[in-house]
């Protein structure tokens, strides 16, 4: 697992503890543990969001959380294990799993977990060993499935999609090459002055995002799980009454309490990114593929 990145830190460590890491995303932080539920017992109600990369995810777990559904992080990237082993203090994913269930399950015994696709189809088997009884199924999706509910037990699951694949690439580059991945005010902090544009690296990423879209359908068919299903541009369109009919549903208010202002997620768009997926769909049309072109 690769040390996490980003600007936050926790207070340095105590004598004896190891090196302080990282916070991945500032919801790590201490001061949205919950810190309210029993010790050890599994939550009551849980709910996992299932999506890829730029397909809006984190604005929805950000939306939901709002709704008093706890704190719907992605608990099983490799960054956020590594981080939140070192700071509860974890040797294995029981323990992690006891402390995910104490510090992040709200009052009402709520908790939710969002998991990327780059994630989810590359689980290891020797990482979830200390969570089962018995040995795993054979097939790959069901697997899957016995690991994540191990973790999340008997949960609901949101499929969140973004069906303009050209513009989840068009994000997905500009978000791996400005190394900038949430915006907190309406200023784009992104610099685009130095980007050069690069077909080949945009048109991977939509290659890549299709291929997760049709892993993410194909694990909901072999596991007869039927999820709800949502669409980013739906939500863009439409917030209100979708977020809030999908709270409602997994046990939430349907009526957002305001966050504080500078936590809230501004929607990545500006002329420049409008620029850039306007060139790559005519170059997609034109059947070209220039690499690394002002």
């Amino acid at each position: 697992m690769g040390a996490p990145v980003g600007s936050q830190k926790e207070p340095a460590q105590t004598a004896g503890q190891p090196e302080p890491l990282t916070m991945p995303y500032f919801r790590c932080s201490d001061a949205h543990d919950v810190n309210r539920w029993d010790w050890g017992r599994p939550p009551v109600s849980t709910y996992v969001v299932c999506a890829s990369a730029r397909a809006g995810s984190t604005w929805l777990c950000e939306e939901l959380a709002w709704r008093g559904l706890a704190e719907p992080l992605e608990y099983l990237n490799p960054k956020y294990v590594k981080y939140f082993a070192w700071r509860w203090e974890c040797r294995n994913l029981a323990q992690y799993r006891v402390m995910m269930w104490r510090r992040r399950t709200s009052q009402d015994g709520r908790f939710g977990l969002k998991v990327l696709g780059m994630h989810f189809f590359d689980l290891y088997d020797d990482l979830f060993a200390t969570l089962l009884n018995e040995p795993p199924p054979h097939d790959p999706n069901m697997r899957r499935r016995v690991f994540l509910e191990k973790v999340v037990p008997d949960p609901t699951y949101v499929w969140l999609r973004r069906r303009d694949k050209h513009r989840q690439a068009v994000s997905l580059w500009l978000a791996d090459s400005t190394a900038v991945w949430m915006q907190y005010s309406p200023e784009d902090p992104r610099e685009f002055g130095s980007l050069r544009y690069d077909f080949d690296a945009i048109d991977q990423r939509r290659r890549a995002c299709e291929t997760e879209e049709a892993l993410w359908e194909r694990f909901f068919e072999e596991t007869g799980i039927k999820p709800r299903e949502l669409s980013y541009e739906d939500l863009l369109s439409n917030p209100g009454p979708l977020l809030g009919s999908l709270a409602a549903d997994l046990g939430g208010s349907p009526e957002r309490q305001a966050p504080p202002s500078d936590y809230r997620n501004h929607v990545q768009s500006n002329a420049s990114t409008e620029a850039l997926v306007a060139r790559y769909r005519s170059d997609l049309a034109a059947g070209r593929a220039p690499t690394s072109v002002s």
